[in-house]
């Protein structure tokens, strides 16, 4: 039969690998998980930005139209939210 003997110097070794990898590990998961937020937090950025240069210019236009025509308080109505 096999005897598994292990010793002293191989079990520090083996035992400072693991904590190494396991340190590892944790470093790049919260790497990821930085990584991820940070591109969310861009993708935000940049929606506002389109948001801000396109859209609040043209729907300006669209709510002066309706302000005057007096349909502002009736899209309100319907769509109270």
């Amino acid at each position: 039969m096999f005897k598994w003997i292990i010793s002293e110097k191989e079990f520090v070794i083996s035992t400072l690998l693991l904590i190494f990898t396991v340190v590892s590990v944790l470093c790049a998961f919260k790497a990821y998980k930085h990584q991820k937020k940070r591109a969310q937090k861009e993708l935000s950025c940049d929606l506002a930005k389109y948001y801000a240069s396109s859209i609040i210019d043209k729907y300006a236009l669209i709510m002066h139209v309706f302000s005057v025509a007096g349909l502002d308080k009736k899209t309100k109505e319907i769509f109270d939210y």
